[in-house]
């Protein structure tokens, strides 16, 4: 609903006619006979003319009012504009510094606590991911100091296997995942030291992330909540580098038939900023 003006059009009309009777009237008073009584003439205005007084007074007074409380309202309104303007800006400053915090907070998780990087390593940031599944699971990276990654160089964040580099030029390299369907790594169950392979995800899983541990014994002793780890006979990939963790063991009950085993990896393939390229010892 529509506010109405303090003062309509019609009413301003009418106190200026008010004004202008209130100055007759004063006008005539001053030229009235100086007797104490005065005259009828006098003693009318003078009846008429205290009270138009009194109500112009008071409208005046209003009237200041009102318009000192615009002027204080317009003060105070742009008062609050400039504190919200620079309070947006200290938001936006402060949400910056938290991204830059969690950004490098993100590199040390990545990169590990050594104080410094060896010749063998190189670190890299994540600059584009294949967007399909169960067809190629690849990610692109561009190292973060200039160095060239090699081919058949190993992927890692925080130690944990990522996959392999498989082709490079000069700071920029692809790098196959371990959740590529055509992916596969030599790996050892610990403590159990079961031994076995990791493939890619089957795309008939209710999850597409968990990995599959195959070429299981069937008597192998696996348990839920086992390490799988890279294999001393593997040669993809130097033996040691976690893998993941073994989700569920499907198989495996009668003699004909396979065990498998569900992982579910340490790495979070689909948040993956910044990785180690390691580089083997024998090429």
């Amino acid at each position: 609903m529509r506010r109405r003006p303090i003062y309509h059009h019609g009413e301003w009309q009418t106190f200026a006619a008010l004004t202008v009777v209130a100055l007759a009237l004063l006008v005539s008073h001053q030229r009235a006979a100086p007797s104490k009584e005065g005259s009828r003439p006098e003693r009318a205005a003078r009846a008429v003319l205290v009270p138009l007084q009194e109500s112009l007074t008071a409208i005046w007074r209003q009237v200041a009012y009102t318009v000192g409380g615009v002027t204080r309202a317009g003060r105070l309104a742009r008062e609050n504009e400039q504190l919200r303007e620079a309070n947006a800006e200290l938001e936006a400053k402060l949400i910056q510094r938290q991204l830059l915090y969690l950004e490098q907070l993100e590199i040390v998780k990545a990169f590990g606590l050594e104080p410094k990087t060896s010749p063998t390593e190189l670190r890299a940031r994540v600059v584009g991911r294949s967007p399909g599944r169960f067809i190629r699971q690849t990610i692109d990276l561009v190292t973060i100091d200039g160095r060239e990654a090699r081919k058949r160089d190993i992927v890692l964040w925080a130690g944990c296997l990522v996959g392999r580099v498989e082709s490079a030029q000069g700071s920029r390299a692809k790098a196959t995942l371990l959740l590529d369907p055509d992916s596969g790594a030599a790996a050892v169950v610990k403590p159990s030291n079961a031994k076995g392979a990791v493939m890619g995800p089957d795309p008939a899983s209710r999850d597409p992330d968990l990995l599959r541990l195959v070429h299981l014994e069937r008597d192998a002793p696996i348990a839920v909540g086992e390490k799988v780890y890279t294999s001393p006979i593997g040669e993809i990939y130097p033996p040691g580098i976690l893998i993941g963790e073994v989700q569920e063991v499907i198989g495996g009950a009668g003699p004909a038939e396979p065990k498998t085993a569900l992982v579910r990896p340490h790495v979070d393939f689909g948040d993956l900023n910044y990785v180690t390229i390691m580089r083997p010892a024998s090429p």
